[in-house]
């Protein structure tokens, strides 16, 4: 028996593997379902089946702009555009890479900058208190 407020997770076929649809149906919300969607596209993509994740790329992101979600939708965009790109069809994956890359620059939602600037404060100064590109006269 789990306390009130805990999701308590079963293995589906007996080797811990849960399947991310499962639990969004339990929770019962559109966010979750859309998230294992685009879950699911990520596995299907990985797995060589761009076919599959392209549906399903498809049906989280039409789900993230019904509900709301810009970042998500983006990231759906993303996933969306590298299944097309597996399939071939290069000009429609660019122009979705693009919107997706635009959206998150119009945003703010740079994740490689927010990285970038993580690692940067993380970095430890030399002797000398002197960052690298001061020098010490």
């Amino acid at each position: 028996m789990s306390e009130p407020g805990v999701i308590l997770l079963v293995t589906w076929d007996g080797g811990g593997n849960v399947p991310p649809m499962l639990v969004a149906s339990r929770l019962q919300s559109d966010l979750a379902v859309a998230t294992a969607d685009l879950l699911d596209a990520l596995i299907a993509r990985a797995a060589g089946r761009p076919d599959l994740g392209d549906r399903l790329a498809r049906s989280a992101l039409t789900a993230f702009i019904a509900v709301g979600a810009p970042c998500d939708a983006s990231d759906a965009l993303e996933v969306l555009g590298g299944c097309l790109l597996d399939l071939g069809n290069a000009n429609d994956a660019l122009r979705l890479l693009a919107s997706a890359s635009s959206t998150r620059t119009a945003h703010g939602w740079s994740v490689w900058s927010r990285a970038f600037r993580r690692s940067r404060r993380k970095t430890p100064r030399p002797p000398g208190g002197c960052s690298r590109n001061e020098r010490p006269s």
